[in-house]
């Protein structure tokens, strides 16, 4: 769908952020997970949003992705 819509636009932005997901107070999702700074434990995600400049007008998410931090 977000892309069928940026598809009609000139120009469209693609926004990127980092968040953390910090699991570290739910002690059965700790295993596994790596760290994620503050002795936190859990996921990084990576995301994108695709906005039309000139509006403002967002036009969906991008894409998303879930990484484990090995280090």
């Amino acid at each position: 769908m977000t892309t069928a819509a940026a598809e009609e636009y000139k120009l469209v932005l693609s926004v990127g952020d980092t968040t953390f997901l910090d699991y570290r107070s739910i002690k059965l999702k700790r295993e596994g997970y790596g760290p994620t700074g503050n002795g936190g434990n859990g996921l990084i995600l990576h995301s994108a949003l695709a906005i039309e400049p000139e509006q403002g007008q967002t036009l969906g998410l991008r894409g998303a992705k879930t990484m484990e931090s090995r280090t």
